[in-house]
């Protein structure tokens, strides 16, 4: 009987680190994730201020 407890345990103990395993990966992935989309609003707000640039640098020489 104690075996088979210890069995038991013992699978319990691997399900549980494996989901921890899934956890982490899983946190990982949203954090990447995350990160990508926070690269792609750098991205928007750099060409953003090319544009803005482009603007004043063209209203600059209209008043020179």
């Amino acid at each position: 009987m104690t075996e088979a407890g210890d069995l038991g345990e013992r699978r319990r103990a691997r399900e549980i680190d494996r989901l921890r395993r899934e956890s982490e990966a899983i946190s990982r992935l949203l954090k990447r994730a995350h990160l990508d989309g926070v690269r792609t609003d750098i991205e928007a707000v750099k060409a953003q201020l090319v544009e803005a640039e482009a603007i004043l640098e063209n209203s600059s020489k209209d008043g020179d």
